[in-house]
């Protein structure tokens, strides 16, 4: 689970916290002893939300937007340090880690699988996309790594449009990737809910198949 960060980097998180009425106004006395009713300035609060690094932009999913590279380097060395104690507990075989996420995390994840020196058994992310700041080496340990996608065709968060240049450039770079379109059931968009399970089975059992070791 993402950890709970502050997001205070531009206006669109800022919002206005609705007043009961007796903190919105205040009573001062007016001209003959009469009871003044004293509007109060509204007020804000920055919204909080779980959330694995921070933006500072907010396209509202019209393009990608920007992040700050310190709070995904923070969190890309933690995940590198999860990833290195699984890889001891078993035994030192990388390729039998797999590793995954949705939405934010699933460009959390993809950074730093393609970031981590040794190759890993696969990857699978739930709509999401490939961070323009995540290095894409043509030689890099993951470049034979089954690397596995799925996107709702109605997600307005993640859309397509400008999510599949980073499958492009991963493409062209000769990483092995499996891209799927394929509508929620529920018709939730970008919050898929029960086919994101079966989605998830069907890339393991792709990943873990005779034919992909």
């Amino acid at each position: 689970t993402a950890p709970s960060r502050e997001v205070s980097c531009y206006d669109g998180w800022w919002e206005r916290t609705p007043k009961r009425a007796a903190e919105g106004s205040s009573k001062v006395s007016g001209p003959g002893g009469m009871g003044v009713e004293k509007r109060l300035a509204p007020r804000w609060r920055l919204a909080k939300f779980l959330s694995w690094y921070d933006y500072l932009s907010n396209y509202d999913g019209r393009r990608e937007d920007h992040i700050d590279w310190q709070s995904l380097g923070a969190i890309q060395r933690a995940l590198h340090g999860i990833i290195r104690q699984e890889v001891q507990e078993l035994g030192g075989r990388a390729n039998r880690v797999i590793v995954g996420g949705k939405s934010q995390g699933c460009c959390t994840a993809l950074d730093a699988a393609l970031t981590y020196p040794q190759a890993l058994g696969g990857f699978v992310g739930v709509v999401g996309h490939l961070l323009s700041c995540t290095p894409v080496e043509s030689d890099g340990p993951q470049a034979a790594t089954p690397l596995h996608f799925f996107h709702e065709p109605e997600d307005t968060i993640m859309r397509w449009d400008w999510v599949q240049r980073g499958e492009r450039r991963l493409r062209e770079a000769g990483y092995r990737v499996f891209a799927r379109r394929r509508p929620d059931p529920e018709g939730h968009g970008h919050f898929v809910e029960g086919v994101e399970g079966a989605w998830i089975r069907s890339a393991l059992r792709s990943i873990c198949s005779p034919s992909q070791r």
